[in-house]
């Protein structure tokens, strides 16, 4: 894992230094980070998806308006809040209820 900030010289870095070590296929944190790594690919001629995969998180409707078009996942709010209120409650000592069988 690497942390890159929305620079692009610093995105366009860290992507130069993953394609060196092999990398095909990154997951960015979110689909900013996604079409900075896309924008940073264009500078040095690398190919999406052919050279390399780039995946973003959130799913806004103009994550399709890039070129290629951003290959993004939609993460379940509602399910996620209710994994961290099951976490914390079971942290505080608070009886679960009966999950059905």
């Amino acid at each position: 894992m690497q942390v890159v900030s929305f620079d692009p010289q610093e995105t366009s870095d860290a992507l130069k230094a993953w394609r060196v070590n092999g990398v095909t296929g990154i997951c960015a944190f979110n689909d900013e980070q996604a079409i900075g790594l896309i924008h940073a690919s264009r500078w040095q001629g690398v190919s999406i998806p052919t050279d390399v995969a780039i995946v973003g998180v959130d799913k806004p409707p103009w994550g399709a308006l890039t070129e290629p078009a951003l290959t993004t996942v939609a993460p379940n709010a509602e399910q996620i809040g209710q994994v961290i209120t099951e976490l914390v409650m079971a942290g505080l000592g608070v009886p679960q209820p009966s999950q059905p069988t």
